[in-house]
Order: C-alpha cells, then sequence, then structure tokens
C-alpha cells in the first residue's frame, strides 16, 4: 500500500496560526485570555484604510491586564516562524495595524470588543503581507509567589492591490540524514548509548525525509505542487510521493515541503526525483540516499568474533609424542602404533593386544611370516618407515 506524508505544513501561519495562533508561553490555561476570531484576509488598495473588530476574553477566575501589539510574521527555512517588529513601512504590515485600546483591564469571565485599522501607506508595494494583533498579559510579580503570563494572537494577511511579481524557486532538495543511535544494555539497565549522524545520506529504514525549500522571491503568494519519485540504482520505481495540498509560500519567505518515505527496502542506492510546480514555472531535482542495517552487520560482526576468542580460548595444544602419526591419518595405524609401544615396554608374548583383536586378520602382525633377513634390514629400519619389526627381530635386537 503506498503511504505519503507531509510534515511542516508549508503554510504553518496560515492553517495553524491564522486559525488561532497561539504563542505558547508558561500559563497561558492558567490566564485563560482568548481571542476570536483568529484570521483576518484583507484586500485594499494603496492609501487605503480597513477596520475590523475582534472580541478579546478573560476565561480566568481573576482580573487580568493587557496590552497589545502589532508584529511583522516571517517564515524560514523548515516552517520556523518568526514574528519581528515593524520594518519598512511600504512592506511592513505591522507599521500599518493600530488597536484600540491598546491598554485595558479585563475582570473574571469577561469580554470585550477591540477595535483595529490598517492604515495602508499611499507608496506601499502591491503584494501579500502577513502580520498578527497580540494580546498580552504580563502579571505583577508578587513576592513569594510565581507569575504566570501569556498571549494570544489573531493573524492578519493582507494583499495590496496592484501590479505583483510572481517570482521564486527550489532553493534546495536533499535527503535529511538521519541520525543512528547506538547503545549497550545489560539486564535491561543501559550502560552505554550514543548516536552518530552520517555524513551523508544514510538510513538503517524509514521513513526517509526528503526535504524540497522553496523561497519566494516575487511581491504575491506562491503555491508549490509537485511529486516526489523514488527509484532504485537499476532504474525502477520504488513509490512516487505527493504532498496531500500545495505549499503555500508568501513573499520573502522560505518555506519546505517535507515528504516521508515510510516503506524502505532493507539495502540499496536509491535515488529521490523532485518535480515541482513554482506557479507557472516547472523545477527538477534529485537526490541519492542509501539504506543499510548498520547496527545488525556491526552486531553480527561483533557476535563472530566472540564466538572466534571463545572457541580459541577452548582449544588446547596437541600432547601427542613426536614419534606418533598426527590425527586423522587413520585409526588402524595408530593402534599398531600403540601396540608397538606395549610390546617394546612390557615384552609381553604373542597374546594378542585387546586392542589387536579389534583389527580386522588381515591388518595384525603376521608373527609367523618368514622375514627378509637381510643385513641391511637386520642393521637399520628405514626411518619413517611403517612396518613393524617382528617379535622374533625385537629379542634379537636385545642381544645384540
Amino acid at each position: 500500500m503506498r503511504r505519503t506524508g507531509l510534515l511542516g505544513i508549508p503554510l504553518l501561519c496560515s492553517v495553524v496560526a491564522l486559525n488561532l495562533l497561539i504563542i505558547a508561553m508558561p500559563g497561558l490555561a492558567a490566564t485563560g485570555i482568548g481571542v476570536s476570531p483568529g484570521r483576518f484576509e484583507v484586500e485594499v488598495k494603496p492609501g487605503e484604510i480597513y477596520e475590523g473588530t475582534l472580541t478579546v476574553s478573560n476565561e480566568g477566575d481573576g482580573p487580568i491586564e493587557i496590552k497589545s501589539y502589532a508584529l511583522d510574521r516571517r517564515v524560514r527555512s523548515g516552517g520556523n516562524i518568526d514574528f519581528l517588529e515593524p520594518g519598512n513601512p511600504n512592506e511592513s504590515p505591522a507599521a500599518w495595524l493600530r488597536v484600540e485600546p491598546s491598554e485595558f483591564t479585563l475582570l473574571p469571565h469577561q469580554e470585550e470588543e477591540i477595535t483595529w485599522k490598517m492604515l495602508v501607506p499611499q507608496d506601499a508595494i502591491p503584494g501579500d503581507y502577513v502580520g498578527a494583533i497580540f494580546f498580552e498579559h504580563t502579571p505583577q510579580a508578587r513576592p513569594g509567589a510565581v507569575s504566570i503570563g501569556g498571549r494570544v494572537g489573531a493573524v492578519v494577511s493582507v494583499r495590496v492591490m496592484g501590479q505583483v511579481v510572481v517570482s521564486g524557486d527550489l532553493e534546495d532538495f536533499k535527503v535529511s540524514p538521519a541520525p543512528i543511535a547506538f547503545g549497550l544494555s545489560l539486564f535491561g539497565k543501559s550502560l552505554l548509548s550514543f548516536s552518530w549522524t552520517p555524513p551523508f545520506s544514510l538510513y538503517e529504514s524509514g521513513p526517509v525525509r526528503i526535504v524540497a525549500t522553496f523561497k519566494n522571491t516575487g511581491t504575491v503568494r506562491l503555491s508549490v505542487t509537485g511529486e516526489v519519485t523514488i527509484k532504485d540504482i537499476f532504474g525502477r520505481t520504488i513509490q512516487v510521493l505527493s504532498p496531500q495540498e500545495p505549499l503555500n509560500v508568501y513573499p520573502r519567505d522560505t518555506d519546505s515541503m517535507i515528504l516521508l518515505l515510510e516503506d524502505v527496502p532493507a539495502i540499496g542506492r536509491f535515488t529521490a526525483i523532485g518535480r515541482f510546480s513554482i506557479g507557472e514555472k516547472e523545477v527538477a531535482s534529485q537526490a541519492v540516499f542509501y539504506v543499510f542495517p548498520v547496527k545488525k552487520v556491526i552486531s553480527a560482526i561483533l557476535l563472530g568474533v566472540g564466538i572466534w576468542l571463545l572457541a580459541k580460548s577452548r582449544r588446547r595444544p596437541s600432547r601427542r609424542p613426536a614419534g606418533l602419526a598426527p590425527a586423522g591419518q587413520g585409526v588402524k595405524k595408530r593402534i599398531r602404533e600403540r601396540e608397538y609401544e606395549a610390546r617394546e615396554a612390557e615384552s609381553i608374548g604373542d597374546v594378542p593386544l585387546p586392542w589387536e583383536t579389534a583389527l580386522h586378520p588381515k591388518d595384525r602382525v603376521n608373527r609367523g611370516a618368514p622375514r627378509n633377513t637381510s643385513s641391511e634390514e637386520k642393521e637399520v629400519e628405514h626411518p619413517g618407515s611403517d612396518r613393524i619389526p617382528s617379535r622374533s627381530e625385537r629379542k634379537r635386537r636385545k642381544r645384540q
């Protein structure tokens, strides 16, 4: 089954913050500040004044003092949001916003309607802008008490009518390296743990994180669509990933589309090929990544080394006398060698030894057969010869 993923919602401000932007600060729930609505979309002409209202409520159990102010919003790479002080009056929505009253007090469970205005200058640059109106509660510090404050905001998206510029590009396309965690534990207790981030795009398993970063260099919002095709080393298509919704990039913003490849093959080299539409512009790029079970391979190597060391420590040196044949040259030959040693040491008779009876009759020593009594054989027996001297020959040697 094909799966697609999208992280870092491309227009985090428009989807989340525009609905209800809450800047996370300690004790926001305790103060109980609420604002409604949390989003405004405005179209104005240069030199025009727009007026709107919103409601601020105190949902806490005590009175609170609130002050209001406006900030510009920017989105950086990866979907990170920054709120900035008012900048150039020609392109800063925060410089255009006015809130009345700017400071007020709310009793418990009280609501108040606040009027805000947008005064667009005559020389404002046509295009799209995003700002936010914040309402902040900062309690006074009391001796021996913990002061908790918070703020909430409503986002204002404004388009200044006029001649706009549509421009943007793919700034980066990559497969982000994933840190690989290593650890050593004994009886459920962690003894050692660390992580390693490879210098290239290496994954042990899914999900593989594919990041496409876009920059809006124009004056109007861009809508980005596209897809990423995953191919193996042989050029076969493994999977095709598509975002669930377009990525909206506002002017002067850099935003990222993040796709997740969940079903990853066990091992191999793969290529992610991205094709995107930025307005009316088509762009493409590709990135290579690898999948390899690093920890499993290391574990197998360590296990093999441990088994080899254990086997080596249990191996004992051979105690075989120098005259005996080495192991592996046959049981019969070793038995005959032991028979010869026993008869030399004990001078026993011709009665077969216990281990001799286990031999086949043709392999036993033939004591009654005539022997070659040549002078060469009487003097010395060739070194390394497998022939065992008979009983009479050994007695004759002893007498000599």
